[in-house]
């Protein structure tokens, strides 16, 4: 099955149109999960990034060339972008943060530390 096809199985009926799974990056460091995905052509205002039930939802419409320019050769189409993926209850959901820069999107979702070991006194009732 194509790439495409796969998007559009996950997202039938949000949106006419291609649907494009961007190609992701999963990173871990002690302090983050860090997400990289490969997403060209889209503005910043195009995109939505939420969390809902544990689960991080990444779509974006990747906009029309701007009618001022004939386009010689065009390999990224138009369309629609979209993945999700579960999270587990090692992360801090309340922190996820977002960049964009030159068609790659970051997302840095912190991890929720270890509590510190500690003793329990106990008290002589």
């Amino acid at each position: 099955m194509k790439e495409q096809e796969k998007g559009k199985e996950e997202t039938e009926g949000l949106w006419e149109g291609t649907y494009f799974r961007p190609a992701v990056d999963i990173l871990e460091t002690p302090e983050h999960l860090i997400i990289k995905a490969d997403v060209p052509g889209i503005g910043v205002d195009h995109f939505d990034i939420d969390v809902k039930e544990n689960v991080l939802t990444l779509t974006g419409q990747r906009q029309k060339l701007d009618e001022r320019w004939k386009a010689i050769h065009q390999e990224f189409e138009d369309g629609h972008y979209f993945r999700k993926f579960r999270l587990g209850k090692q992360v801090d959901q309340s922190k996820i943060e977002a960049t964009y820069k030159e068609g790659v999107l970051e997302i840095q979702i912190p991890m929720l530390k270890d509590p510190e070991p500690r003793k329990i006194e106990i008290r002589q009732l």
